[in-house]
């Protein structure tokens, strides 16, 4: 524990430069054993349970005290008061549980497939004492009820996948539509985050009534990673994005938006990955 405390400090105080995390990793094999699981206290004073430090969202966190800082950061400026987020593929609750840690006025529904990882955020929730978030434990898609295979690598814990692209070992889990799970608990999301390892377009597809106009237009953020979309069995690469085109929305580099430089996507986004914003306008 003393060693992992000293190290996290070193990282975190250390400046950006080329090559940390390829530092960061020799000295976790060579020092902290990284393979088991730790809590990690960050500097602004939340903790957090880690399944190990091989994977990089938990490297990530161990070095540099945050996860994906600029959407993080994004998200603290731009929900509304009261807003409701949804964070569809939660993992360990890397941005959801920073989320609601810092905006005790938003609430936050977490959405993870795996039991495996759940265990994790429901502790991260537990630990910080934290009423405005929520877990639910279900693959969000296009339709209600069905049971699925999910597939989660027990090391990699950041690479799970309704398709078996990162490993074999599966277990089961029911799917849940975001219009279904909205119409329940009468909710309508200001924002919501969609990392899914390729299925966006059955998220999206489960979320009809939002983004066809009948509710407040969400803002949603999302991953594009051309192979992962493939290997989804959507309809084609860049479905995603033409489901939320045909809605009305224009898509955004989320990197260019958030600097306030970006202009609306011309076409579409078929190969390489991005993370990518989408803006009812």
């Amino acid at each position: 524990m003393a060693q992992d405390v000293f190290w996290g400090r070193v990282f975190r105080r250390m400046p950006a430069f080329r090559g940390k995390m390829r530092l960061a990793s020799i000295v976790s094999k060579t020092f902290l054993n990284p393979e088991k699981e730790r809590v990690v206290r960050l500097a602004n004073g939340l903790t957090m349970k880690l399944p190990n430090l091989i994977e990089n969202l938990a490297q990530e966190l161990f070095v540099q005290g945050s996860y994906e800082k600029e959407l993080v950061d994004y998200l603290l400026n731009h929900l509304p008061v009261d807003g409701v987020f949804l964070d569809v593929g939660a993992n360990i609750g890397a941005i959801s549980v920073f989320l609601a840690y810092q905006r005790p006025d938003v609430t936050v529904y977490a959405f993870e497939a795996s039991a495996n990882i759940i265990r994790y955020l429901k502790e991260n929730i537990s630990i910080n004492k934290l009423d405005n978030i929520r877990f639910v434990h279900n693959a969000v898609y296009s339709e209600d009820g069905l049971d699925l295979y999910f597939y989660s690598p027990s090391g990699k814990f950041g690479k799970g996948s309704l398709a078996p692209v990162f490993t074999d070992d599966k277990e089961h889990v029911k799917t849940v539509r975001l219009d279904t799970f909205c119409q329940e608990k009468a909710i309508s999301p200001a924002y919501i985050k969609i990392d899914v390892e390729g299925f966006e377009y059955f998220v999206i597809d489960g979320m009809g009534d939002y983004i066809n106009g009948s509710h407040v237009m969400p803002v949603i953020i999302f991953e594009f990673v051309a192979w992962a979309e493939q290997a989804s069995s959507a309809a084609f690469v860049g479905a995603a994005q033409t489901r939320l085109i045909e809605a009305g929305y224009k898509l955004y580099d989320f990197d260019e938006y958030r600097k306030g430089v970006a202009n609306p996507l011309k076409d579409l986004i078929t190969a390489g990955s991005r993370e990518l914003i989408a803006v009812h306008e």
